[in-house]
């Protein structure tokens, strides 16, 4: 009944961060139960939930068993969404120099960054039970490594082939 139904609610934080990722625990396009495939754009992760902007993002895989990350595509989106410099509430686009992205330039760095979202997602699918669709947010530093922060995590769902 409608008078039973509830809804939960739960109000975050927002993490700006630099980068941001969905992934799947299992590789939705060649469902192989053994790769995590990662999607990565630079800036808020609207750019990659919404599609609404043109040009595609990093795509990488990770092999849970080898621990090797393939890149299938480097990203093409020309602006990033960023939070307002004014205010910080609203999102704002800025034009990326992709020479300044480290996800970009540096392949070791890239690497490590995707087998640390891997692990996490890995993580997640077994302490869940189940394939996981994961949306997450990278703060990079200067001095440490990133922090990788998961903003949102459920079940996998695929269409039947």
């Amino acid at each position: 009944k409608h008078e039973d139904a509830a809804m939960g609610i739960l109000i975050q934080q927002m993490v700006a961060g630099d980068l941001s990722f969905i992934a799947f625990s299992n590789n939705p396009i060649t469902r192989d139960p053994n790769q995590v495939y990662v999607e990565v754009c630079v800036g808020m992760g609207e750019t990659l939930a919404s599609a609404g902007q043109s040009g595609t993002p990093y795509r990488v895989v990770y092999d849970r068993q080898s621990g090797d990350v393939s890149v299938l595509a480097l990203s093409s989106f020309s602006v990033a969404l960023v939070p307002s410099k004014v205010d910080g509430a609203e999102l704002s686009a800025e034009t990326i120099d992709y020479s300044t992205v480290p996800f970009h330039t540096d392949v070791e760095y890239r690497k490590r960054l995707v087998a640390r979202i891997g692990a996490a997602v890995v993580a997640l699918e077994t302490a869940r039970g189940s394939p996981q669709d994961v949306e997450g947010v990278i703060s990079q530093s200067t001095t440490n490594e990133p922090q990788v922060h998961i903003v949102q995590a459920r079940p996998m769902v695929l269409a039947d082939e």
